[in-house]
């Protein structure tokens, strides 16, 4: 018998992020959801206890190494385990001259949407989840 799907969907907690955690909710009885974001719409905090053993719900910065560390360990320690991993969180910069650019806001979002994204891999593949 196959063994059901282990998901981690980080920034789950709105936009794409949380219609993919819909859409697995809907189409699959029996997959575990880990939901990771900085930012958790309301609605979501109930699922939980809505979906006792299939819903977890971790809040934080995928830009604080500590914080990722502990989200993979807790997919771990709630579902045995990652099978998919779904990475919907991201930033975007307003596209402006270059001499107008807001380099601040331009390294959060590469850190969020590029570094945030390779980090959370780096970690899944050494623990080997």
């Amino acid at each position: 018998m196959a063994r059901s799907q282990r998901l981690l969907v980080i920034g789950g907690g709105q936009g794409i992020g949380w219609e993919a955690v819909k859409a697995a909710l809907r189409y699959s009885s029996e997959a575990q959801i880990f939901i990771f974001g900085q930012h958790i719409e309301k609605e979501i905090w109930s699922l939980p206890e809505r979906r006792k053993g299939r819903v977890f719900i971790l809040e934080g910065d995928v830009t604080d190494e500590r914080v990722r560390r502990s989200v993979i360990d807790n997919c771990v320690m709630e579902m045995g385990g990652i099978d998919t991993l779904v990475f919907t969180a991201g930033v975007i910069t307003p596209i402006e001259r270059i001499e107008k650019v807001n380099m601040d806001e331009v390294k959060r979002a590469f850190d969020i949407n590029v570094f945030g994204c390779m980090a959370i891999v780096s970690i899944i593949r050494k623990q080997r989840c």
